[in-house]
């Protein structure tokens, strides 16, 4: 039973994509047309809606290449005051992508950083994986913790957890289990499954938090019922261990199935090995309550 401490991933093309395309909402709709006149005459606002809508293809053809030439029109600093901060984030997104422009993880990171000074959120986040993965900046925790905590403090839930793991490590700050559990308890109660996961392993072997196993088993509860297996197979040892539950052989049986189904190799060796006291009739029901709960989506566990 260990914590989760990855490494943030890479933002990939699709992954960029996705946390950062900007579909402006300051503005009613217009159509095409109207943007390009608004765009023309040098409103930001225009521009980086109709690079939006070049780059997802909304109501034009798709054209990653000018949707970077409006984006980059909106972003940079002119008559005297900075760019458009979406703009900025999605150019950002699009050099670390190389989509519509050369592939430039250091001119991604010059765009992220000028976004970040107008408190972008996802820009702050990007820039602080960036600096914990060295890629465009260089590798500095130190870094990568501030924007993870400016991020944090505005509402970004996976720089929340980031900021734990990062206590739990000694990345960038002193080792503290107590910090990172506070850290964890506050995406946790936002739904952060990975923080759920990591709280309830705190709570079992008394890191950072009193232990206790009533509250453990919340917290593997709250991660188990958004399919995590590792929390669903440690629910199982609760249950055949009897602690704090009462001993239950049907019900952990059950929860090893619904962990070994979710790709839990452990969990399936623990199945096998509490099946063999196990008589066919008991097995037979702990089955039919594992297809059960995952056709409830783990809700009626």
């Amino acid at each position: 039973m260990t914590h989760r401490i990855p490494l943030p991933s890479l933002l990939t093309a699709t992954a960029v994509a996705l946390a950062l395309a900007v579909v402006a909402t300051a503005a009613p709709a217009a159509e095409p047309e109207q943007l390009r006149i608004q765009a023309v005459q040098g409103d930001r606002q225009a521009q980086t809606e109709i690079a939006a809508k070049y780059r997802a293809g909304d109501g034009i053809p798709r054209h990653p290449r000018r949707a970077a030439e409006w984006y980059r029109q909106a972003a940079e600093y002119s008559n005297g005051a900075p760019g458009h901060p979406d703009a900025q984030a999605a150019l950002a997104s699009m050099h670390l992508a190389g989509e519509g422009v050369p592939r430039s993880p250091h001119r991604a990171a010059e765009w992220y950083r000028q976004a970040a000074a107008q408190g972008h959120i996802e820009a702050r986040h990007a820039l602080a994986v960036m600096h914990q993965r060295g890629l465009g900046v260089p590798r500095d925790h130190t870094q990568a913790y501030r924007y993870h905590n400016l991020a944090a403090a505005q509402g970004h839930l996976q720089s929340r957890y980031i900021l734990g793991t990062m206590h739990q490590a000694g990345h960038g700050v002193p080792q503290s289990h107590t910090q990172a559990a506070e850290h964890f308890r506050i995406a946790a109660a936002q739904g952060h499954a990975d923080a759920q996961y990591n709280l309830a392993v705190m709570y079992r072997g008394g890191l950072g938090v009193p232990q206790d196993q009533r509250h453990a088993l919340h917290y593997f509860r709250l991660a188990a019922a958004q399919g995590d297996p590792q929390a669903q197979a440690n629910i199982g040892i609760m249950h055949r261990d009897g602690d704090p539950l009462a001993r239950d052989p049907i019900t952990a049986y059950m929860w090893f199935e619904l962990a070994a189904e979710g790709g839990d190799e452990a969990a399936a060796a623990l199945r096998e090995n509490i099946a063999a006291g196990m008589p066919p009739t008991d097995i037979a029901v702990a089955q039919r309550r594992a297809r059960d709960c995952i056709a409830q989506e783990y809700r009626q566990c």
